[in-house]
């Protein structure tokens, strides 16, 4: 059986002005994982 992520992101980028924040971000969660995005606020 094929697990269906049930969180996706595809490609997304940002930026503020001329700072790069992301660029192409892919991301799939898949029921029953536990994520957490680390980085500076």
């Amino acid at each position: 059986m094929t697990k269906i992520p049930i969180f996706e992101l595809k490609q997304v980028s940002q930026q503020f002005g001329q700072f790069r924040a992301l660029t192409n971000l892919n991301l799939k969660i898949y029921p029953g994982e536990r994520v957490a995005l680390v980085g500076a606020s």
